[in-house]
């Protein structure tokens, strides 16, 4: 019985013992669960501002959740959902396990993106004066369309200005105040333009504008529109380089092949066409034909065969001639030469022939002919042509020459920077029209390789021709203010006067110096 006594009172003993932990473990759970919800509650104070915070930065929630009755697993983490593993051991503890959950939250982010409107800019009319040839009158229209409609504050009135009246008309427009903006620049007008303030120098406007494509122009295409001053005047749109078109069948029946194949091998000389001059006269009459046509006559192309001798034409600032030396003589001793010994059509025969000296190549009645691009337009499917660049001259060298029509702002313009604008347009993009209707070839280095101007090519002419015309002009010719008074009173009535046999060439030049000097130092 003692023994029986001793048994109950050690397990009433172990079993107050038991409840008294129980009892111990349901106050901690009390204190744990409040502590718990205490946490709680603070993460749920900041769902509304700081989770959805989070949530927009891409950051992840972390909140802990109180369990009474956990079933211990291994686990590594739990995004999104659990991965059992192979073995799970089932316990009841007496103890909490805070168990951190991540969890990714879809939030919808409102974007605000701010797009800033260009003021509208208030209407403007411009005035624009562009070299009137007929053939390129679409490209024109085509040109003011596109742009109105790019900027529809603008007015754009375009007019065509026949070459010899340009310089009179803007002229006069600045003296009266008459409204224009735009303006047709050519090379031998450039300096008595930009010496009168007819034009507007361009450095600034490009200088400021970081769009300009300035580099992508041929150098020698602008430089020609530099005055003394150093400042630029205009931008060409076109230009025409010196090429020599030629019949490839005519010049085969002189035994002579392809000229650009020569040019090429560094065999087209002065000689060589030299050779197609004197061999290639044949027949009579109306059906006489001759191996080329004389040099243009004009100071403006002369020079390059002045240089091609060793010559000068004038000194570096254009204060002194120097035709009257012996490059010089013996430049137009070879020009007036071919004349005297009809080894080219007499000027009667050829201004008598339908369309000129042209029309005489077109007929058949030239092997070659002195060109330029638009030359290339004209020339019949029967006729087997090619086209090549000036030859190498006596002192090697093969320097091209290469107008352009250029368009610059004019003095009195109200509008400067809206004519910058329209400027821009022209010679970057609207020049685009220019190689549809086949009136020139690239002015931008970029614009080689485009679809619009190979596809306006015949099938005969080769774009790398072209490319070498334009990248052998690299020395400039200056045309002085009295260009035109130096050119037709004075070296062109002496090179009819040697041609008559009058007077030889060095009399003729010695006799005009004295006269040119003059001119080339009279103030404005």
């Amino acid at each position: 019985m003692k023994d029986s006594s001793r048994d109950n009172s050690s397990r009433n003993h172990r079993f107050r013992a038991a409840q008294l932990r129980r009892e111990e473990a349901m106050d901690r759970q009390k204190h744990v669960s409040r502590r718990s919800l205490l946490k709680l509650a603070g993460a749920g104070a900041l769902g509304t501002g700081a989770a959805m915070a989070l949530a927009a930065c891409g950051e992840t929630q972390i909140v802990e959740v109180p369990v009474d009755r956990v079933v211990t697993q291994i686990v590594e983490k739990v995004v999104t959902q659990q991965v059992p593993v192979t073995k799970v051991v089932e316990k009841i503890v007496t103890q909490q396990v805070a168990v951190e959950v991540q969890k990714e939250v879809p939030v919808e982010v409102q974007k605000i993106v701010t797009v800033e409107v260009a003021p509208q800019r208030p209407p403007v009319t411009l005035v624009a004066w562009y070299n009137q040839i007929e053939y390129t009158k679409p490209a024109w229209d085509n040109i003011s369309s596109a742009y109105t409609a790019q900027n529809p504050h603008v007015t754009l009135k375009a007019n065509g200005v026949p070459h010899p009246d340009a310089v009179t008309k803007y002229l006069t427009a600045l003296a009266g105040g008459e409204s224009m903006d735009i303006v047709y620049v050519h090379p031998q007008t450039n300096s008595v333009l930009a010496a009168r303030g007819a034009v507007q120098p361009l450095d600034d406007f490009w200088n400021n504008d970081g769009e300009f494509p300035l580099g992508d122009f041929y150098e020698g295409l602008l430089l020609q529109h530099q005055y003394l001053d150093g400042k630029f005047y205009a931008i060409p749109m076109q230009h025409a380089p010196i090429l020599l078109i030629y019949n490839r069948d005519a010049l085969a029946e002189l035994g002579i092949g392809d000229l650009w194949e020569m040019d090429k091998e560094g065999k087209w000389t002065i000689d060589v066409h030299t050779d197609i001059l004197e061999r290639g006269v044949a027949g009579e009459g109306e059906n006489q034909t001759w191996g080329g046509r004389e040099i243009p006559a004009a100071l403006k192309i002369y020079y390059l065969w002045v240089w091609g001798f060793d010559g000068s034409v004038w000194n570096e600032d254009a204060t002194a001639t120097h035709l009257n030396e012996q490059g010089s003589v013996e430049a137009f001793e070879y020009i007036t030469r071919l004349i005297k010994d009809e080894l080219v059509p007499s000027r009667d025969f050829s201004r008598a022939f339908p369309g000129g000296a042209e029309g005489m190549f077109l007929s058949g009645n030239l092997r070659t002919y002195w060109g330029a691009k638009w030359t290339t337009t004209k020339v019949p499917d029967d006729i087997n042509a090619g086209i090549v660049p000036p030859y190498m001259m006596p002192n090697g060298t093969n320097t091209n020459r290469d107008a352009t029509n250029a368009y610059g702002i004019h003095g009195a313009s109200n509008n400067p920077e809206e004519a910058w604008d329209l400027l821009k347009y022209m010679t970057t993009e609207g020049i685009v029209e220019m190689y549809k209707v086949g009136f020139t070839a690239p002015t931008r280095k970029s614009h080689e390789d485009l679809a619009v101007w190979l596809n306006s090519l015949a099938p005969w002419e080769d774009p790398a021709v072209h490319r070498a015309a334009v990248e052998r002009y690299a020395r400039v010719f200056f045309h002085p203010v009295r260009y035109d008074e130096i050119n037709n009173d004075f070296v062109l009535p002496a090179v009819d006067g040697v041609i008559l046999g009058e007077e030889t060439v060095q009399e003729a030049m010695d006799r005009i110096t004295p006269g040119i000097d003059e001119l080339l130092n009279e103030p404005l």
